[in-house]
């Protein structure tokens, strides 16, 4: 009976099993097409993430080349910055006791320049080692300043009577909307629409209808390429890079002296006529009317985001590869040819012709009178030594400041990693063992005196020296420039041309040559 029991029990955990195996499939076989969509899921967004991943790489890699070459670009301008030239140069003749420096600036704000806002260390020494700093005009003084101001503004009346109405008009809606443009742009910087008006008048001069027409002129040409600085409103307070050397040399009791007077630097302008300047005033704003509707139709930016040749001139100043041809980054008509404007033949003409004559004006001109007033504040100076400050463009091309100084005599030596140390003997020419300093003016090889001539050559150099300069170092050179004028085949009327100690003395000395 037992067994029969036993046997029933078995039979039901046996259908009991089937049962629960059969359930177990069931769920395993329900489970399947979760399983299932869960791994053609697990397949989409693995492709899905790598095809993004695909997608992503390239830029990635491309963003992280560009940040490797931006990062070299700025290692390269940094070692270009401390390798080329940096618009330094020492001066140095065999009468000097003390070497004196020259440095070219532009008239750009200092921290738009130099790296970290900081001088390049050759020129923080070279400026350091200065007794006397020299700058085109020191604008450190107020009533200099003042001058400065009247002296561009004109005497009576206002643009409107010296300007035809159509041009003045143009003129007036110009400004007009240029101002606009100027305070919406500070506004975005300030955010107070009193601070971005009170920036403005400090940037933007109030006086435009009463300034001389040249000097309009010369505001133009500042606009014609869009406003300097201002794509950054912020920094636009930063001293010019000139005023910033002149703040320095007050702070560190150094002697300013400026080498023109404001005279000089109000009327830059000889050779040409209000005619010319009244044409030339008329061009520039047709150049600025043409960028404007470029601007419209967008084919090129904002004039207050456009700084074509400003970023061209901080660049190779900075990298030390500004060169001849610093005229074309500044003045008109040449640099509004290169951005593709052009009216007539014969008007273009004419406004090149103009812009030549500025050159000669603003710089070549300039250039000798500078040289001969370096020269005589070195020999006014011979134990200090001096610092001179003076716009880049005087100091390239044939007929710079750096060449006329050569002219008279002097060795003129660019310092790149030349190092300056305190006590350094800069003396770069040999002395020589005879009078003559074949430094001063190239010798002519077997160009042979004759004893009479050399006698009556030493009356004269003692009739010269007896003058009433009681100044001993220039009686000295007064020797030493007439023996190397006789050297060089007695072309005194080349020598007398740059220097400025014998110009009052010409006329006698070229009687007393012709006697000769």
């Amino acid at each position: 009976m037992s067994l029969i029991i036993n046997n029933n029990n078995k039979n039901e955990l046996i259908i009991t099993n089937n049962k629960n195996n059969k359930k177990l499939f069931k769920n395993i076989y329900l489970l399947i097409p979760s399983f299932l969509a869960i791994l053609i899921v697990s397949l989409i967004l693995l492709a899905l993430l790598t095809a993004i991943i695909g997608l992503l790489l390239p830029t990635l890699f491309k963003l992280n080349k560009n940040n490797l070459i931006i990062n070299n670009n700025k290692e390269k301008e940094k070692e270009e910055l401390n390798n080329n030239n940096i618009f330094l140069w020492l001066i140095n003749s065999t009468w000097q006791s003390s070497p004196s420096f020259i440095f070219g600036t532009i008239h750009v704000p200092y921290n738009k320049i130099w790296i970290n806002n900081k001088m390049p260390i050759q020129v923080e020494k070279a400026f350091n080692l200065s007794d006397s700093v020299i700058l085109e005009l020191s604008l450190q003084k107020p009533e200099i300043v003042k001058q400065l101001i009247r002296c561009k503004q004109l005497s009576n009346g206002t643009l409107r009577d010296h300007l035809p109405k159509e041009l003045f008009n143009r003129l007036k809606n110009y400004i007009q909307r240029f101002r606009l443009k100027l305070i919406k742009h500070a506004y975005i910087a300030h955010r107070r629409r009193s601070h971005a008006r009170h920036h403005i008048r400090q940037f933007f001069p109030n006086d435009w209808e009463i300034r001389r027409p040249i000097w309009l002129l010369f505001l133009l040409f500042q606009l014609g390429d869009s406003p300097p600085h201002l794509q950054d409103l912020q920094q636009i307070t930063s001293p010019m890079l000139d005023l910033y050397l002149a703040q320095l040399a007050n702070e560190r009791n150094k002697n300013l002296i400026s080498i023109e007077t404001v005279k000089e630097q109000c009327n830059p302008i000889e050779s040409i006529k209000n005619e010319q300047i009244i044409f030339a005033i008329n061009y520039t704003l047709n150049y600025i009317e043409w960028s404007e509707k470029r601007e419209e139709i967008g084919k090129e930016l904002n004039n207050l985001n456009n700084y074509q040749s400003i970023n061209k001139l901080i660049k190779h100043y900075k990298s030390g590869t500004l060169q001849v041809g610093i005229e074309q980054l500044i003045f008109g008509a040449h640099r509004f040819a290169q951005n593709g404007f052009y009216t007539t033949p014969e008007q273009d003409k004419i406004a090149k012709e103009i812009d030549n004559l500025l050159i000669n004006d603003i710089l070549l001109r300039r250039n000798e009178r500078m040289a001969k007033r370096t020269d005589l504040l070195i020999r006014e100076n011979l134990n200090k030594t001096l610092f001179f400050a003076l716009g880049a463009g005087h100091l390239l091309g044939n007929k710079s400041l750096i060449e006329y100084l050569k002219i008279i005599g002097y060795q003129i030596e660019p310092i790149n990693n030349l190092k300056i140390e305190k006590n350094q003997n800069f003396k770069l020419l040999e002395e020589k063992e005879n009078k003559f300093n074949n430094y001063l003016i190239p010798l002519q090889e077997n160009n042979k005196i004759n004893k009479l001539r050399q006698t009556k050559v030493e009356i004269w150099i003692r009739e010269l020296s007896s003058s009433s300069s009681n100044n001993n170092s220039l009686r000295k050179f007064n020797k030493k420039v007439i023996y190397s004028a006789i050297y060089f085949k007695g072309n005194l009327q080349q020598l007398l041309k740059i220097d400025p100690y014998l110009i009052d003395q010409q006329k006698n000395l070229l009687k007393k040559k012709n006697k000769y």
